[in-house]
């Protein structure tokens, strides 16, 4: 390893790292007595176990001795502290005056292994490479949690130095492109046989390139080594310097291609770069392109190495970032990361929107049987109508999504009769606009929402009854977006807009109990529901992707509790539910989510199954005359399973027989 000097010296200058209360549905609002299932299968992504970075410059913290960038912290360390994982190096490096290097751990929890100078295919050059991080990391940890978030941020290095050859000074010999990529996918190969289920690599920063960069790696090479001073000119930098960004170009777009084929979530960190480059003001940032480091401002010193002020620039040095543009590199990360949960979330609320748009149909029924009474008139119908309002509360179980709080407005009718002194049969539609917001007004959604069920129950016995229901529905999103702050000064939005559909069918018992002035009912039931987003992009934008057809099925056995007063001579009729729910379906919950529609990679989320839930309401009613009733609900639920949830409703319906 000759001269370690220069190579640190490389290391700074000529090689880049890689860095409710609102809420429910429309079934919430519209039910009356079943909200046993309200915010089952609401939970969210799970919990972050650890944060692990892999990389170069642009990710290490330290541990060479040196941070790369002009002041403050990296993009990891605002990640990392974020989501509750501060970022530290997992290995020092040290070098004494014959150039033998030194490699010690810190004591303590490290979590981060990027070395400056790494390169993705393994080297003698420098501190190491990836595949040392990745043996380092096995050395502490043997294997990743499967909850671990992995980033791996590199491959710049391994183009940078090309330009370097092997015949002798700016002999140029281009990278083997083949050769990087099936290096790279061998790192990724390494992290998934140690149980990394959760990667996420950056794009080759290609965007944010000044021009003078390049002429600054071609001078500096020029400058390490005097006998290639002859050779450098003009001329020859500009052909190094078009054929380095070509092979850039290329090695990128070989590179995502693999990336998508091993799952890897990728950042584009090009469609980011290409906004600050072409939009430094709303950055904050005073200089760009050539002036990176301040060039042009007569105000700035002569020398390009000493910076002017940070909030000027996004470079720090050739290949390196200011602090300023870390926190905006942060920002786009946890807004990039965070859309794949709330993107889990809007399908989970989804499914519960038309879920429990379709259980409604269990108060239908019993205020249906209610009606009948004791009688065996066939021909007997009731027809029905209202308004309802109301909202839930449900808080993710981790992840970067934190909650999301939904408001419902919307209107049911219906109407249902018997067949036979046995068999009651009805239909019943709904409508409902939604709005959501997710916490720390990070994006929300707008939405539209109809729901049609068949129902009948068929009485077995005096007091019990088989129950069955088909539901359809459709959910048109007229807005779904995200808000982020990118760094100190910037804000943007991303918005797109899709549609959904829902099926489902329920079969169950009833058994009722109590007497004239109680009514007891003890149930219990199976169901199958599935709901599905269909695909959509968001507009252009540096933090906008693309999101694919996606499905969430559920298989669920439920067993329920109900006693409500329903005395003739009383006005007030408080009413109380206890509800046990099981989802029997595989626990995964995938979404796929990418920077472009043919970069789509699948999120893996494991909501809770098991669910338990506990209503309370009072009723009020007034019977017009002997057709005619009016009552008005008002009911709280609370949900537990991983996280408490709450719901709260208020409806207004109008019945009348003949």
């Amino acid at each position: 390893m000759e001269n370690i000097a220069k190579v640190q010296q490389q290391l700074m200058t000529s090689r880049k790292s890689v860095s409710a209360v609102k809420a429910s549905t429309l079934a919430t609002l519209i039910c009356t007595c079943s909200l046993a299932a309200l915010t089952a299968g609401n939970a969210s992504a799970e919990t972050i176990s650890q944060v692990y970075t892999f990389g170069d410059s642009t990710s290490d913290v330290g541990s060479t001795g040196v941070r790369y960038t002009s002041q403050g912290k990296l993009w990891i360390e605002y990640v990392g502290t974020a989501l509750g994982y501060p970022s530290t190096y997992a290995r020092s490096y040290s070098v004494d005056e014959n150039g033998v290097i030194t490699v010690t751990k810190p004591s303590g929890s490290n979590n981060n292994y990027a070395i400056g100078g790494a390169t993705i295919v393994p080297t003698t050059e420098g501190y190491g490479s990836v595949a040392d991080e990745i043996s380092f990391f096995v050395e502490d940890h043997k294997r990743f949690k499967k909850n671990d978030l992995v980033f791996i941020w590199g491959g710049e290095n391994d183009l940078v130095s090309a330009p370097q050859g092997d015949a002798g000074p700016f002999d140029y010999v281009p990278i083997n492109l083949t050769a990087f990529v099936s290096g790279y996918k061998a790192q990724i190969d390494k992290l998934q046989a140690l149980g990394a289920r959760n990667i996420v690599a950056f794009g080759l920063p290609i965007g944010l390139q000044p021009d003078q960069a390049l002429e600054d790696i071609f001078q500096g090479l020029a400058e390490s080594d005097p006998d290639a001073a002859e050779f450098y000119t003009p001329q020859s930098a500009s052909k190094y310097k078009a054929d380095l960004a070509a092979q850039t170009v290329a090695s990128e777009k070989l590179t995502w291609k693999m990336l998508k084929s091993e799952g890897v979530y990728v950042l584009d960190f090009n469609k980011l770069a290409e906004d600050v480059r072409t939009n430094l003001p709303k950055y904050g940032f005073k200089y760009g392109n050539d002036n990176y480091q301040g060039r042009g401002d007569p105000t700035a010193p002569d020398r390009p190495e000493t910076f002017p002020n940070d909030g000027n620039i996004f470079s720090s040095t050739a290949t390196h970032y200011t602090d300023a543009m870390h926190r905006v590199i942060a920002d786009f990360t946890i807004a990039q990361l965070r859309a794949r949960d709330q993107h889990t979330g809007v399908l989970l609320q989804s499914d519960s929107v038309m879920r429990l748009g379709a259980e409604r149909t269990d108060d239908a029924m019993r205020q249906g049987v209610a009606a009948a009474g004791g009688s065996d008139e066939v021909g007997r119908w009731r027809i029905y109508g209202g308004a309802m309002g109301g909202g839930d509360l449900r808080r993710s179980s981790g992840g970067t999504d934190k909650e999301l709080r939904t408001d419902a407005l919307g209107a049911e009718v219906g109407a249902d009769g018997l067949l036979s002194p046995d068999w009651l049969v009805g239909v019943k539609g709904s409508v409902t606009k939604l709005g959501g917001k997710f916490a720390q007004g990070t994006g929300g959604y707008d939405a539209n929402t109809f729901e049609v069920s068949l129902y009948n129950s068929l009485r077995l016995m005096p007091k019990l009854r088989l129950n069955g229901s088909l539901h359809y529905g459709r959910l048109d999103y007229t807005s779904l977006y995200r808000d982020t702050p990118l760094g100190l000064k910037a804000r943007v939005r991303a918005e797109g807009e899709t549609t959904g559909s829902f099926v489902g069918g329920k079969l169950g018992v009833t058994y009722s109990m109590g007497g004239p002035r109680w009514m007891q009912e003890v149930t219990g039931a199976v169901s199958y529901g599935k709901t599905r987003l269909d695909a959509y992009s968001e507009k252009k934008g540096p933090i906008s992707l693309a999101y694919g057809n996606d499905d969430l099925e559920s298989n669920r056995v439920s067993i329920g509790y109900h006693i409500e007063k329903i005395d003739p001579a009383s006005k007030i009729r408080p009413f109380f539910d206890l509800t046990l729910d099981q989802n029997l379906s595989k626990k995964t919950v995938k979404v796929n989510v990418g920077p472009t529609p043919d970069m789509l990679v699948a999120y893996q989320t494991e909501p809770g199954t098991t669910k338990g839930q506990v209503g309370l309401g009072v009723g009020f009613s007034w019977i017009v005359d002997d057709q005619s009733a009016v009552r008005v609900l008002l009911q709280q639920a609370v949900q537990s399973g991983k996280k408490t949830e709450s719901a709260s409703l208020l409806s207004v319906n109008y019945s009348r027989s003949f």
